[in-house]
């Protein structure tokens, strides 16, 4: 073959490839969104309005979606997952096909596929509450871990009428909502937040810096569990006594609520107090037989 064939040979053949890679690529979808509602599923196609939608068991995504949308379903996009189904039965299955990432915020809905039809929040909305201390991070990964780890009890981040709050779910499903002042204390608690600002009617103040400590002991069969540390605030209206007391009002309702009131456990207290031998039934009545305490100490800051 002379080189002048062979050139013509091979810019022949990459034609060809070219045009079915891009044949490839137009039909392709990639989710930003997924809505997990009993047998219906229904995915945001970024990019595009509205959404497509399957009936099928949860675990046939992303095939069942793929048929229904008429391209194939490029998943590992998905940055929300919306559930009104049981976390543990789906979350598994998704992390470990590599349908969703392990940083894909997991929300729950009672109606999820509603949700994503109407006004859902974004991913970026739900980081922006963590930032600013409104609820701690809640991905899959941390999810996963609270359901395997802990209890059997984990937290949902969920829509809420000003802004989000936590949904808890257990093996049965839905078991409970906690309030802000246990969303609050327990992203003081977990330490991932960027600007905090609480306020109430005596005062208003910013945590500049805070250093939460959380100690748990297995004494026989009772869990004692103690937060200590030091919160740096910057005052606008009020004490330093009052942010104090507003401070240890959001962490005593975050142990009281989720550990107390549900045997959640949200801050890897199992693993803590070195209680392995406990099965996930066993450990979750012993949250609920705990005792709490908090002692911490405030300061002024900038």
């Amino acid at each position: 073959m002379t080189c002048k064939k062979l050139r013509r040979y091979i810019f022949v053949i990459l034609c060809i490839l070219f045009l079915t890679g891009c044949a490839d690529i137009r039909n392709r979808a990639s989710p930003d969104a997924l809505a997990v509602s009993g047998n219906l599923l229904a995915v945001h196609i970024s990019g595009q309005d509205g959404t497509v939608t399957a009936e099928c068991d949860p675990l046939q995504f992303p095939d069942a979606v793929s048929a229904a949308a008429g391209a194939k379903i490029s998943a590992g996009h998905i940055s929300v997952l919306m559930l009104s189904e049981d976390p543990a039965r789906i979350l598994p299955a998704y992390l470990q096909n590599g349908w969703i990432a392990p940083t894909a915020q997991v929300i729950s809905a009672a109606d999820a596929v509603a949700l994503l039809n109407s006004d859902p929040p974004s991913a970026e909305d739900i980081r922006a509450a963590a930032d600013t201390g409104q609820i701690p991070p809640r991905t899959a990964d941390t999810v996963l871990g609270d359901l395997l780890g802990g209890s059997g009890v984990t937290a949902l981040t969920a829509p809420a009428e000003n802004g989000f709050r936590l949904d808890l779910w257990d093996d049965a499903g839905f078991c409970g909502a906690l309030p802000e002042s246990a969303c609050r204390g327990l992203a003081l608690l977990c330490g991932r937040y960027c600007t905090f600002t609480a306020a109430d009617a005596d005062c208003c103040f910013t945590v500049d810096h805070a250093k939460p400590e959380i100690h748990a002991e297995m004494y026989g069969d009772i869990l004692q569990i103690s937060v200590s540390g030091t919160f740096r605030c910057g005052m606008r209206r009020g004490s330093l006594s009052d942010a104090e007391r507003l401070l240890s009002t959001m962490l005593t309702a975050a142990l009281s609520e989720s550990v107390t009131k549900h045997g959640a456990d949200l801050l890897q207290l199992r693993e803590r107090a070195g209680a392995g031998r406990y099965s996930r039934t066993a450990w979750r009545s012993v949250l609920q037989s705990a005792a709490f305490s908090t002692d911490i100490t405030v300061t002024a800051g900038g």
